[in-house]
């Protein structure tokens, strides 16, 4: 049903389009949660070492600190351009190569903690395994 003097999309009800005093808050949050993700990132990776895969973590999380502000300036720009967009985009290798250089660390790290410690790890389908120590 179309209701007349109104096309489909209408920018005075869609909440992108919206603009006023909680618009522009919104926005202040949104671009101190960048400034956070590049602080974070820029704090955490003195923590590492330049040996193994410690190194690429560092690397990568420099990266996507050195790049956060950039990023920043692209979301927040009125206008879009492409060369804009293109000045950006190194930021999708930055910020998905840090997160997997973490993963790879903590990853890593787990199982070195595995192999010297003498806890026992019990994964949850473990449990549906029957026990073998007790029939030996």
């Amino acid at each position: 049903m179309r209701i007349p003097g109104r096309t489909t999309f209408d920018r005075r009800r869609n909440p992108l389009f919206r603009t006023g005093p909680g618009r522009k808050r919104n926005a202040g949050k949104k671009c101190r949660d960048i400034r956070r993700l590049g602080f974070a990132t820029l704090f955490g990776s003195f923590v590492f070492r330049n040996q193994g895969i410690e190194k690429w973590a560092r690397r990568f999380s420099l990266a996507n600190a050195v790049m956060t502000p950039v990023i920043a300036v692209v979301y927040f720009d009125p206008t879009f351009s492409i060369p804009l967009l293109f000045l950006g985009s190194p930021w999708i290798v930055t910020a998905s190569g840090s997160m997997h250089c973490l993963s790879f660390y903590f990853n890593c790290v787990g199982a070195q903690l595995l192999q010297t410690s003498h806890l026992v790890y019990l994964s949850p389908a473990s449990a549906l395994l029957p026990d073998r120590r007790l029939s030996a």
